[in-house]
């Protein structure tokens, strides 16, 4: 069973993201894997962003994320 609705499910799909769904605890989160950065804007070009899911999601927006590796602005 998917922790996302079908609308954020499939606009992911749509943009071509790859995502895994995760649940641990009773925290929701997603994970962005390999997401595309600004070019020439931090010192990597790639990353994963962890985006933690309130209890009220889709009714209460996300205001938590984690970005794996730690990007520095050039």
């Amino acid at each position: 069973m998917s922790i996302l609705p079908e609308s954020e499910l499939t606009y992911l799909t749509n943009k071509g993201l790859t995502f895994e769904e995760r649940s641990e605890g009773g925290q929701h989160a997603i994970i962005l894997k390999n997401f595309q950065l600004p070019l020439g804007r931090y010192d990597q070009q790639s990353a994963d962003i962890l985006v933690l899911l309130p209890p009220g999601f889709p009714d209460a927006p996300p205001d938590m994320f984690y970005i794996f590796p730690w990007l520095k602005t050039n």
